[in-house]
């Protein structure tokens, strides 16, 4: 991920709203960073608000850890903007209430529709890393990454954000969930990367839950 030095590029095609031209964009946005001098900002990841708008976050990148939010519309103009102080998100979505939820390393964090914070939910248990966020049919949401070096990771998290089960999914050596999306007849499917030997030489894991996390079946395909 490339680092701006005080400010964030965004870039967006929007394809569905606007006419599209594949040498030009349909427009660009530079935010101005909080973080200021010496630090660095480093883009995040956007997602689609539920009234058209978009969320885009930031965190920093050096310096003290921090999470921009900032709410933005259809031609990039900024609604408003939120700062959470200390941690740095991972992945966001939002809520279906005119909310947002966004996950950090052990924690979860919901804001309204005008960014202020609702809720932070800490979780216990670290290290961890976490990357991706999805909601689920009963307005749950399921979360995948990393615990300790060895161990894929799942939990899920209740519509208030408390924790309802967590379960790693351990290797010999090294193993990470990137990606997870619910499977069409319940439960749901991570993917990441699995290394046997810490070599750097690995492959992909593809893992199968049941909607309480118990694993159905995971498989390795290693790269040739």
């Amino acid at each position: 991920m490339k680092l701006l030095h005080l400010k964030i590029f965004i870039f967006l095609c929007l394809s569905s709203n606007f006419v599209y031209s594949q040498s030009h964009p349909v427009w660009q946005k530079v935010f101005p960073s909080p973080w200021g001098t010496p630090s660095y900002a480093s883009g995040g990841g956007i997602a689609p608000a539920d009234d058209g708008n978009f969320y885009f976050f930031n965190h920093g990148a050096s310096g003290p850890p921090g999470t921009q939010i900032i709410m933005i519309n259809p031609y990039g103009d900024t609604i408003w903007t939120s700062f959470i102080d200390s941690l740095r998100a991972s992945d966001g979505i939002s809520t279906g209430d005119g909310g947002y939820i966004f996950v950090s390393e052990g924690y979860s964090v919901k804001l309204n529709a005008s960014g202020e914070t609702i809720w932070k939910k800490y979780y216990q248990f670290n290290p961890i890393n976490v990357y991706k966020v999805i909601k689920t049919e009963i307005n749950n949401y399921a979360v995948c990454g990393r615990a300790y070096y060895n161990s894929g990771l799942i939990l899920t998290l209740d519509s208030l954000g408390n924790l309802l089960w967590v379960k790693q999914y351990p290797s010999p050596n090294y193993k990470i969930f990137y990606t997870i999306c619910k499977a069409h007849n319940g439960g749901f499917v991570a993917a990441g990367y699995y290394d046997t030997s810490m070599s750097g030489i690995g492959g992909g894991v593809v893992t199968r839950v049941d909607e309480s996390g118990e694993l159905i079946w995971e498989k390795v395909y290693y790269i040739d």
